[in-house]
């Protein structure tokens, strides 16, 4: 093992055990959440009730251990040797993979707290954080939203392998660095934010791209992380201003899909140009998921772990399986690839140059005609779930990415509890109405720079409700007039059964008793039950 003074940043295998059902143990495999949220490592038994720093050998830290057993209770195995790896041999800047005894990679992450005695007496307290373990390190967790199987990587359940052997001496320098790059790859890179109009999905697809772009411990995240929730809107801010910086180098690049755009435009196609004599030309034009690909792959044959996001805004307003074509096969993550790999690759069918049109390098992955996707490259699409003017998305894409509900908030508007209120009412009541239909209402119409909209605040309010939210309801309720108005409840007076029109609000208060005004329609709205309405 490296003594105390050998600069080697060691890589440590830390594993969860199932420990002895049927003893009153701690079984800390039951407590890798907190590992994990709290920011540490933990175990010891009953026995181990000592300052492990203060055995200056191995035999000596045994017989400490031994010497707290029965002789009717002795173990069959000692583990002496995690102990005092733990203990004595790992390091701050030491790596840790997080492991259970199943042989799964959960997270990892660097020592940041060198080894710490808790004298807690004869029970462990392994449900109260770290003061609840023995033996614990501090550790800022890297990766730790993966699974990745290490038993074909590395057969052994703590510690490090003897990298004196020749199969595990590249274990620090080499194959922990892939597992590291496992754990990342195997980390969802195809996202799609899905959610009624106005919860703010495109909103967020910047927060989202940006920390794909970027790794856990880059310094902007990091510092981030250390803001109050109640800075939302000034990390959303910083976060527009990261975007614009990583858009700026060619990071993060975002695309609308619409019912006309294809394939061509997604990947290549043969495009017409006109010259300057006025003349007709014909050119190569490569889409933005080739520049993004062609992007990342450069990082990777350059050495540089840099993520790149493609944003894909609307994504089920086009038709994916006429975008995509072949190269939905490429999505998956199993099949992403790195610069000489032996993954899939699908030739396309025009072959690259040294340079496109628009003088960007061409990896040399891409150098033959054939096409793959990097692991580095994210892919983030938004969609509206209550959009029926679209079929539904194909459902070959569907099942290769992750979706994140983002559902109408109205606690964004408790500054004003009235309009809190009137959408969390409007929200039950399209519910009931139109049941597994996505037709919602989201709060972001109903706020400006987080703070949700004053009744004093009349033309901004009363435009809110009449360019957004009416336009919305007569579209869904269209040529159900006598629905509409049961919906609108006491305001159903608004409504015109005739035609489903839906009267505007006005924008200046002329009196505390003004009809149109827009705390007069939110007070109509709210102050029957929902059973009123039905």
């Amino acid at each position: 093992m490296p003594s105390e003074t050998t600069p080697v940043r060691n890589s440590w295998m830390c594993s969860c055990v199932i420990g002895d059902k049927n003893k009153p143990k701690p079984n800390n495999i039951d407590a890798m959440p907190i590992f994990l949220a709290e920011g540490f490592f933990g175990f010891g038994m009953s026995e181990s009730n000592f300052d492990i720093t203060g055995c200056s050998t191995k035999e000596e830290l045994k017989a400490r251990i031994l010497a707290n057993y029965s002789a009717e209770n002795l173990p069959e195995k000692m583990p002496v040797d995690q102990y005092w790896k733990i203990a004595k041999e790992a390091k701050v800047g030491d790596r840790v993979f997080l492991t259970s005894y199943k042989g799964i990679i959960y997270a990892s992450g660097e020592i940041v707290d060198a080894y710490r005695f808790n004298d807690i007496g004869s029970d462990s307290r392994p449900g109260r954080g770290r003061e609840g373990f023995r033996h614990t390190i501090g550790i800022r967790w890297k990766f730790r939203d993966a699974l990745f199987s290490w038993k074909e990587w590395l057969p052994v359940d703590f510690g490090i392998p003897d990298i004196s052997s020749e199969r595990y001496k590249d274990w620090n320098t080499k194959t922990a660095d892939a597992i590291e790059r496992k754990l990342k790859e195997s980390a969802s890179q195809n996202l799609i934010l899905t959610g009624p109009p106005g919860t703010g999905k495109t909103y967020y697809s910047t927060r989202y791209a940006v920390k794909a772009c970027l790794p856990p411990d880059d310094p902007f995240i990091e510092e981030i992380s250390k803001l109050k929730k109640s800075s939302e809107d000034y990390v959303m801010w910083e976060f527009r201003l990261k975007h614009k910086e990583l858009r700026e180098q060619g990071r993060i690049e975002t695309v609308t899909f619409h019912q006309n755009y294809d394939y061509s435009d997604f990947i290549q196609g043969i495009r017409p140009r006109m010259k300057s004599d006025g003349g007709l030309s014909y050119a190569l034009v490569r889409g933005p998921l080739w520049r993004m690909a062609n992007r990342a792959m450069l990082a990777l044959e350059k050495g540089e772990e840099k993520g790149f996001a493609l944003v894909i805004d609307e994504i089920n307003r086009g038709n994916v399986a006429k975008i995509f074509g072949e190269l939905i096969t490429l999505v998956e993550i199993d099949k992403r690839d790195r610069p000489g790999g032996s993954g899939l690759r699908i030739p396309l069918l025009y072959a690259s140059e040294k340079s496109d049109e628009d003088g960007e390098e061409v990896c040399k992955e891409f150098s033959d005609g054939t096409f793959c996707l990097p692991p580095n490259l994210h892919i983030i699409g938004t969609m509206n779930s209550a959009d029926k003017s679209v079929q539904r998305m194909d459902s070959a894409l569907r099942r290769r990415f992750d979706f994140i509900d983002m559902p109408p908030r109205p606690g964004v508007l408790s500054d004003n509890p009235k309009l809190e209120s009137f959408l969390e009412v409007l929200n039950r009541r399209l519910n009931k109405a139109k049941p597994g239909s996505g037709c919602l209402l989201g709060h972001a119409w109903l706020i400006q720079d987080g703070v949700a909209l004053p009744f004093s605040h009349t033309k901004l309010l009363c435009a809110a409700f009449n360019n957004k939210v009416f336009p919305l309801l007569s579209e869904w309720f269209w040529n159900e007039p006598g629905q509409l108005k049961r919906l609108f409840g006491g305001a159903g007076k608004y409504v015109d059964p005739g035609t489903s029109t839906i009267q505007r609000l006005n924008d200046e208060l002329t009196g505390p008793e003004t009809f149109c005004s827009a705390e007069n329609f939110v007070n109509y709205f709210i102050r029957e039950s929902d059973d009123d309405v039905e």
